[in-house]
């Protein structure tokens, strides 16, 4: 889980991200609050596997960008989604032609089956897994990265935006 700045529109992605980032880290008058990386995981392959897939992408996209942009180690914070079933679940729910889309978003709801919906998905609907594999997992294999950033000016109250930017790694 490599940071490949040439892979799809990475590296525009993170040259908007920087221009951003030092626009404001210039400014008088806001204040980077907090700078979340996260890198997540396909719900496909071993959970464990995955855990240290989307730590790994997250850390390398910290290092990645450090070497652009500092940001203070106060503000930083690195985190990770193991198996990304949310973002899983949104991509289904927007596809209409996702073979037997109501009952995998069935199976997908189902939290008592936890870490056990992968395999009753393949085993119940094969077709579809084959269909998520080809057509969302890749998307789900990525890093985002939240800016939060506040006004710091006298006579102002307080203001607080967030900014999502989402990159995604070289394909495995």
């Amino acid at each position: 889980s490599n940071f490949i700045s040439s892979y799809m529109d990475n590296g525009e992605r993170c040259d908007k991200f920087l221009e951003h980032a030092r626009s404001l880290k210039g400014h008088k008058f806001f204040r980077v609050y907090r700078v979340d990386f996260v890198g997540s995981a396909s719900p496909d392959g071993p959970e464990k596997l995955n855990e240290q897939l989307a730590k790994k992408r997250a850390d390398n996209l910290v290092k990645y960008l450090h070497k652009k942009v500092e940001f203070e180690d106060s503000v930083v914070f690195v985190s990770s989604v193991t198996e990304d079933w949310d973002a899983l679940e949104k991509v289904i729910k927007a596809d209409k032609n996702m073979p037997h889309r109501d009952s995998v978003l069935k199976v997908i709801a189902d939290s008592e089956l936890g870490r056990f919906r992968e395999k009753e998905l393949k085993q119940r609907y094969p077709q579809s897994w084959s269909y998520m594999s080809q057509n969302y997992f890749g998307q789900l294999r990525n890093f985002t990265i939240y800016m939060h950033v506040g006004i710091d000016a006298p006579d102002t109250e307080d203001y607080h935006a967030e900014e999502d930017i989402l990159i995604l790694p070289e394909e495995e």
